[in-house]
C-alpha cells in the first residue's frame, strides 16, 4: 500500500504530465497558425503590385516573426500606431485589411459635358489636321 504521500506526489506528475501534453498541444497549434499566417501574407506580398500594399503586409509579417516594433520602424520606416493599425486591420479582416482604401477622386464633370468635350476635342484635330494640308 502507498503512503498518502506518494499518491499525491503520484497524482501530482500525472497531472503535470497531461498538462504538459495539453500545453505542448495548444503550442504546436499556435505555432501552426502562426506559420499558415505568415504563407498568406507572403503569398499576398507576390501577388500585390502597388509598394505600399507590400509594406503593410511585410510590417505585419515581421511582428509574426518575432521581430520588435522598433525593429520594423527602423527595417520600414514606418510609425509604431501604423505598424499597430495594419496588425489589428490584418487580424480582423485578412489580407483584405491590408489594402488600399484609396478608390480615387470622383469626376466633376458629368457625363454629358465629358462626352461634348470629346467631341469638341475629335473635332478640333480633324480639322486641325485637314485644314494645315496635313
Amino acid at each position: 500500500m502507498m503512503s498518502q504521500h506518494v499518491q499525491t506526489a503520484t497524482l501530482t506528475v500525472e497531472v503535470s504530465q497531461e498538462q504538459s501534453r495539453e500545453g505542448m498541444l495548444v503550442e504546436a497549434i499556435a505555432r501552426s497558425a502562426l506559420e499558415d499566417a505568415i504563407a498568406k501574407l507572403q503569398d499576398f506580398m507576390a501577388l500585390r503590385p502597388d509598394a505600399r500594399e507590400v509594406r503593410k503586409a511585410l510590417a505585419v509579417k515581421l511582428v509574426y516573426q518575432g521581430y520588435l516594433y522598433d525593429e520594423i520602424q527602423t527595417i520600414l520606416d514606418v510609425s509604431r500606431g501604423s505598424i499597430t493599425a495594419w496588425k489589428q486591420a490584418y487580424e480582423e479582416e485578412g489580407v483584405d485589411g491590408l489594402r488600399l482604401n484609396y478608390k480615387g477622386r470622383k469626376s466633376y464633370m458629368i457625363e454629358r459635358t465629358t462626352r461634348r468635350s470629346f467631341e469638341l476635342a475629335t473635332n478640333q484635330r480633324y480639322l486641325g489636321a485637314w485644314g494645315t494640308g496635313i
